[in-house]
C-alpha cells in the first residue's frame, strides 16, 4: 500500500503552484531528501529541496513566473543545482534527477529512482510527488520509511560504492545514527572502517564541509555521543586527531591518572547543558585538554600537565586553521581553551588585585570561563567535586563586588594628548606605556577610572625613559 502525504499541512500555496507549473511543462517534479524524512518523523522541515526530470535550463524557464531569483549552485552544489527565491522570499533548491558515479554505465536520462538510489541513505532516499495527479504520493523503493519506524540505517546501494560517490558520508552517518536513534547496518559500519583504512577517500573531503557536521553534533543537547562513535567507528582519528589521542592516553603499569577522553567527553555534555548553545563554546570544550598529550610528566609515581592550557590554545588554533573556522571562532576557541584554567588556580589567599587581575585576563568569555571551569570538575570523589565548587562560588562571591566592565575595559583618566603634555614629549612609545600603566592601576583597583588628579601625581611621581622613546 503506498503512503500519502498531506502537503498543504507541510508546505505553502505557492509550491503547489510549482507541482503545477512543472506538470504544464510534462516534467515531473518531487519534494526530497530530508525534509520528506522529516515530515514522516513529525518533524517541521526547514529545508525544501526538490528534484525533476526537467534539465538546469528548464527549470530556470519554468520557475521564472513565480521566482524573484534564479542562482547556478552547480559549482557549490554540483549536479546542476538550481537555487530559487520565490516570490514570498521563501527559498528552495530544485536539481535535475541525478546518477550516482557507480551508475555512470547506465545509459538514458536519470530516473527518479536512480537520482533515489544515489542518495546517501535509505530514510533520505524517499521523495513525494507535487505533480496535480499524485499529489503527496511517497515514492520510497529502498524502503526508507519502514526504515525511519524500525531504527535502521542503510544505505540505498552497497555501501562501499556510496562511500566513494561522497566521502563525507561516513561522518554524516554519525550523525544521523545519533540524531535519529538509529542502529547502523552491520555492513554500513564495516564500510565506514574500509572506507577509513583501506582507501583515500576521506582526503578528498573539503574541510569546510566536515566542519559543518561537527558543528551540527555540537549544537546537539548531548554532543559528546557524535564523537565517541566517531571513535568507535576510527572516524575521529582522521579529522580530530588530537581529540582521538587522548583515548590513547594511558598510564604506566603502576600509576593512574583519570581517562581524559571520557573525561573530556563528560566536560562537553555538562558544557552544553550549562553554557550557552554556541559551537565554538562547545569545540573548546572539546579541545580544552588536547595538550595533556604533549605536556604529561610522570615524576614520583605522579603525573603532571603543566602547561597544557598554553600548548593545547597552540594546537586548538593549527586545529581551527585546519578546518577552516573563521578567524573569530578561532580566537574565541583559542582564547577559552588557553584560560580554561583560570578559575581553577583560584585561593582564598588571592589578594582583591589578583581576583581583579583574573577577570581582566578572563575578558570577553568570563561567564563562558566560569561554565567550562565548572564543566571541568569530575571525579567519583564527590567530597572533591563538592570543595572544587565551591571554591568557584567563592571566586565569584568575590567578583560581585567589582565593577566588571571598569576591569574588562579600563579607561584611564587621562587622554594622550593630557599626558604628552604633562611631561612635555611627542607621540611615541611613552605616551604608549603611561597609559598602558593607569590602565593596570585601574584593573588592579589602584585607582579610579575618574581620578584625574590622582593619576597625574603618579605619573609626576614616577620616572619614565622620555630620552629613549
Amino acid at each position: 500500500m503506498s503512503r500519502k502525504i498531506e502537503l498543504e499541512h507541510y508546505i505553502e500555496n505557492n509550491i503547489f503552484q510549482i507541482g503545477r507549473l512543472f506538470a504544464d511543462a510534462g516534467k515531473d517534479i518531487y519534494l526530497v531528501g530530508g525534509a520528506v524524512r522529516d515530515i514522516l518523523t513529525g518533524r517541521s522541515p526547514s529545508d525544501f529541496d526538490f528534484t525533476t526530470s526537467a534539465a538546469a535550463s528548464e527549470i530556470r524557464n519554468i520557475i521564472r513566473s513565480v521566482s524573484k531569483a534564479v542562482f547556478d549552485k552547480s559549482r557549490a552544489k554540483g549536479y546542476e543545482t538550481q537555487g530559487i527565491l520565490l516570490s514570498n522570499d521563501v527559498e528552495i533548491e530544485i536539481t535535475p534527477f541525478r546518477r550516482a558515479i557507480f551508475m555512470e554505465n547506465t545509459r538514458g536520462c536519470p530516473t527518479l529512482d536512480e537520482d533515489l538510489g544515489s542518495r546517501d541513505f535509505t530514510i533520505n532516499a524517499l521523495a513525494v510527488s507535487l505533480s496535480p495527479d499524485d499529489s503527496g504520493t511517497v515514492f520510497d523503493p529502498f524502503g526508507g520509511a519502514d526504515d525511519l519506524e524500525n531504527g535502521v540505517l542503510r544505505t540505498p546501494a552497497d555501501p562501499m560504492s556510496t562511500f566513494r560517490d561522497d566521502p563525507l558520508r561516513p561522518l554524516r552517518a554519525v550523525r544521523f545514527c545519533v540524531s535519529f536513534g538509529l542502529d547502523p547496518d552491520a555492513g554500513l559500519v564495516a564500510a565506514v572502517r574500509q572506507t577509513v583504512n583501506e582507501t583515500d577517500w576521506l582526503d578528498r573531503v573539503a574541510v569546510e564541509r566536515v566542519r559543518e557536521e561537527v558543528e551540527k553534533m555540537l549544537l546537539d543537547d548531548a554532543p559528546s555521543r557524535y564523537f565517541a562513535l566517531m571513535r568507535d567507528w576510527e572516524l575521529l582519528k582522521v579529522w580530530l586527531p588530537e581529540v582521538d589521542a587522548l583515548a590513547e592516553m594511558t598510564p604506566e603499569p603502576g600509576t593512574h591518572h583519570k581517562d581524559v577522553f571520557e573525561h573530556t567527553l563528560k566536560v562537553l555534555d555538562t558544557a552544553a547543558a550549562t553554557g550557552p548553545r554556541d559551537a565554538a563554546f562547545r569545540f573548546a570544550a572539546l579541545l580544552h585538554d588536547i595538550g595533556k598529550v604533549e605536556t604529561r610528566r610522570l615524576e614520583n609515581g605522579e603525573y603532571s600537565f603543566h602547561g597544557h592550557e598554553k600548548k593545547g590554545a597552540e594546537q586548538a588554533r593549527v586545529v581551527c586553521e585546519r578546518m577552516r573556522w573563521s578567524n573569530v571562532d578561532r580566537d574565541h576557541i583559542v582564547s577559552v581553551i588557553a584560560k580554561h584554567s583560570r578559575v581553577a588556580e583560584y585561593s582564598n589567599e588571592w589578594t582583591d588585585s589578583a581576583v581583579r587581575r583574573a577577570v581582566h585576563d578572563m575578558g570577553r568569555y568570563f561567564d563562558e570561563l566560569i561554565a567550562l571551569a565548572r564543566a571541568d570538575i569530575t571525579s567519583s570523589d564527590r567530597l572533591k567535586v563538592a570543595e572544587r565548587l565551591a571554591s568557584v562560588d567563592r571566586f565569584l562571591e568575590r567578583v560581585d563586588g567589582i565593577e566588571r566592565e571598569v576591569v574588562l575595559n579600563p579607561r584611564p583618566p587621562l587622554d594622550g594628548y593630557e599626558i604628552m603634555q604633562l611631561l612635555g614629549v611627542t607621540p611615541g612609545p611613552v605616551v604608549g606605556h603611561v597609559t598602558n600603566f593607569l590602565k593596570d592601576m585601574i584593573i588592579s583597583g589602584e585607582l579610579e577610572s575618574g581620578d584625574a588628579d590622582t593619576a597625574r601625581r603618579v605619573i609626576l611621581d614616577r620616572e619614565w625613559n622620555i630620552n629613549g622613546q
